[in-house]
């Protein structure tokens, strides 16, 4: 299922809870023209699951931005992290090739 907003900024979503992710991606899919916030304990967009598109999103007052984890093939374009208490990006991932050299 993909999630994509009329216009970047209109669509708003706010975390139910401090302590949620606004958005748990756990299967592929296209984000795009969303603002996320609130989740000020937790990640407002938390990926977990391949080929994932992230465009024209604002992830903003949440303790990580994007928070992407153990997952392959996921784009972030476009898109604007700020004012969130932690990070903007994590990145949480294991790989044998990082960079073109292998890595133990």
């Amino acid at each position: 299922m993909d999630l994509i907003g009329n216009s970047t900024g209109q669509v708003e979503i706010h975390a139910n809870n401090t302590g949620d992710y606004v958005l748990n991606i756990t299967k592929p899919c296209l984000v795009k023209n969303v603002t996320v916030s609130g989740a000020s304990s937790s990640a407002g967009i938390y990926v977990k699951s391949d080929n994932v598109t992230i465009k024209s999103v604002t992830s903003s007052n949440n303790r990580y931005g994007i928070y992407i984890e153990s997952s392959t093939n996921v784009s972030v374009n476009d898109s604007l992290v700020r004012k969130n208490d932690e990070y903007g990006h994590l990145y949480n991932f294991k790989c044998q090739y990082y960079l073109g050299k292998q890595r133990n």
